[in-house]
């Protein structure tokens, strides 16, 4: 008797064992559930105000449908699937997460593809000047004297009109490259960040330097003014033309005696943050959008040229456009 009350003893709390195991499994890890919580508690109070705002919108049907997909998450890897529905529930398609490896791991799959593309340039006469913007690691100073240098270079040459080429402008220093453009754009306000409370930066050009909401960045040593007043600017662009290349782009918009030519723009025309998760996860977000010289919000996400858009820069329409 006492054998078979063991061995009943020994299959009772094995069942229990099971059920406890089974049980702890469909509930959520403690450290699954505290990244998750970060991100929430950043899309809530970080986010731009049309996101956030959905998210408190929806905040119950959300909390409904990640308790439902991390139910037995044990790992943050786990929770990946719940940050993809977060994103979408609040339509945000911009935002994503990475990884400690520097890969994207939820939200936008396509926020680096920001790729430069070969560009045909056909031979220009002697009275039109090409303006190529450099994309390498410069320092901000560096990337300024550099296009100035250009602009200088071209400048002996009795230049009538400006080609300015963006197309795979995919990065580089705004800063760096207002201070540089600043005497083609011209003095003042060329553009602005609009923050979700309402506040605008201004990027300006005045006294040989670039300012970012008022604070002086960069500063050409000796800057030089252009000869022709107001010259005739050509801008090209297309689907290479990207993040610093599309802000770029927004502080030439609205300027007098120029015309864009190509195609939409990459689709990442706006100011982008970050935020530390936990284990080396980054969570990369929407922080302001752009506004040109005149203040008018730009298109978001993606800028669009003068006229038609064309896969490719059509030159007939640019040189008619420059006189040629």
């Amino acid at each position: 008797m006492k054998r078979f009350l063991s061995i009943l003893a020994i299959v009772m709390l094995t069942f229990s064992c099971q059920e406890t195991e089974e049980k702890n499994e469909e509930t959520i890890s403690p450290e699954a559930e505290a990244f998750l919580n970060e991100f929430l508690q950043l899309v809530e109070n970080d986010f731009y105000s049309s996101f956030s705002f959905n998210y408190t919108w929806k905040k119950s049907q959300i909390d409904q449908a990640i308790s439902e997909l991390t139910k037995d998450a044990r790992k943050i890897e786990d929770t990946y699937i719940a940050l993809d529905k977060v994103f979408e529930m609040i339509g945000d398609d911009k935002s994503y997460v990475i990884n400690s490896r520097g890969e994207i791991v939820a939200g936008d799959k396509n926020a680096f593809d920001c790729i430069s593309v070969q560009k045909q340039t056909p031979a220009l006469p002697n009275n039109i000047a090409y303006l190529d913007i450099p994309t390498s690691q410069l320092s901000p100073e560096d990337i300024a004297l550099a296009i100035q240098e250009q602009i200088r270079g071209r400048e002996l040459e009795a230049t009538d009109a400006w080609i300015i080429d963006l197309r795979s402008l995919t990065g580089g220093n705004l800063e760096g490259m207002l201070a540089g453009l600043g005497p083609l754009l011209g003095d003042g306000v060329l553009g602005a960040f609009f923050y979700d409370d309402s506040k605008k930066e201004d990027w300006e050009y005045k006294n040989g330097g670039s300012f970012i909401g008022g604070v002086r960045k960069v500063t050409v040593p000796n800057a030089l003014e252009v000869l022709s007043p107001l010259p005739k600017v050509a801008v090209l662009i297309d689907g290479s033309t990207c993040r610093e290349g599309e802000q770029i782009f927004a502080a030439i918009l609205s300027r007098p005696n120029t015309r864009t030519f190509g195609n939409a723009t990459a689709g990442r025309a706006f100011l982008e943050d970050q935020r530390s998760l936990a284990e080396g996860h980054k969570l990369h977000f929407v922080k302001a959008m752009l506004m040109n010289r005149e203040s008018n919000l730009t298109t978001f996400p993606n800028l669009h040229p003068d006229g038609n858009s064309s896969v490719t820069v059509n030159f007939d329409d640019v040189f008619e456009w420059l006189g040629i």
